[in-house]
């Protein structure tokens, strides 16, 4: 049925004076017009998408040029029994042994370990994923790195070690002893605390070589050279030159036995040093 129109009569006429009324016309924006609105709606929702390709070419830069840098630097090492490293952008050094890290805890200790050449530590981008713990300091112990035979003072333990480099490598009985640190070495042997020498890292078992002291150069068959970290451990010298960036010279190097040569078993090689010289060596050291 048609809607009656309120305007016009029974007949169908309009009274006089009347207007049309106008059909209401819906707002503007109520029906926005279809292309324009699907237009923006795209614009929209492009956003995200073009953010996320932004960011996604930036990571890809960044990894390239972190790869790039890589592949442009040589490998490194891990660090070798005996050797000092200190971690690039940090002042953090570190002693390392047996696949464990022993951090420094200061330069005197550093000194001590190293037998007054702190300069031969090497630089590292990236510490091995290995256990760390924290060397005993040298201001409160001052027996650390020492010249003398060590024993612990728990009476149920009577290993005697050499501690030269801070590296305990134990003595098995008396004519070793007396080899390493002379005749009658047991009446000069030093009793410390258990829970202090037990924190130094345990090398192997001593052989009777005389006493030399981290730091010290030694000279062997063909006129090689190794530079020693702890009693039984050194470092390769391959290129003599380097010495000079440490303020040193083959010069300085002992010759000893082939024996006693071999028995200074090269876990590393000498790196190079930061140079900065002159530097005074130690008085006496070496002897």
């Amino acid at each position: 049925h048609a809607v009656p129109d309120p305007q016009r009569d029974e007949a169908g006429q309009r009274p006089a004076g009347t207007r049309d009324i106008p059909a209401a016309v819906p707002a503007r924006d109520a029906f926005p017009p279809l292309d324009g609105g699907r237009r923006g709606t795209e614009r929209r929702s492009l956003v995200p998408w073009l953010s996320l390709l932004v960011l996604g070419a930036l990571l890809a830069l960044i990894i390239t040029v972190a790869q790039e840098r890589a592949h442009s630097e040589p490998a490194e090492h891990p660090p070798a029994h005996g050797e000092s490293v200190r971690l690039r952008g940090t002042h953090r050094i570190f002693l390392a042994f047996g696949e464990t890290l022993y951090e420094v805890p200061d330069s005197a200790t550093l000194c001590a370990c190293t037998g007054w050449y702190p300069d031969m530590v090497r630089q590292i981008r990236a510490l091995p994923p290995w256990p760390q713990r924290m060397l005993p300091s040298v201001m409160d112990h001052t027996w650390i790195g020492g010249a003398s035979p060590l024993v612990s003072d728990n009476t149920e333990d009577t290993t005697v070690f050499v501690a030269a480099g801070c590296i305990r490598p134990s003595i098995p009985n008396r004519e070793t002893l007396d080899s390493i640190f002379g005749s009658g070495a047991s009446a000069r042997t030093l009793t410390v605390p258990d829970s202090i020498l037990s924190r130094l890292p345990r090398g192997f078992i001593a052989r009777g070589h005389p006493l030399r002291t981290a730091g010290t150069l030694i000279r062997g068959p063909q006129n090689r050279v190794r530079w020693i970290t702890y009693h039984g451990g050194a470092l390769e010298v391959t290129d003599p030159s380097l010495l000079a960036t440490h303020c040193r010279s083959a010069d300085e190097a002992i010759t000893v036995g082939d024996r006693e040569f071999e028995y200074y078993r090269p876990w590393g090689t000498l790196g190079r040093g930061a140079g900065g010289c002159p530097r005074s060596p130690p008085p006496g050291h070496g002897h």
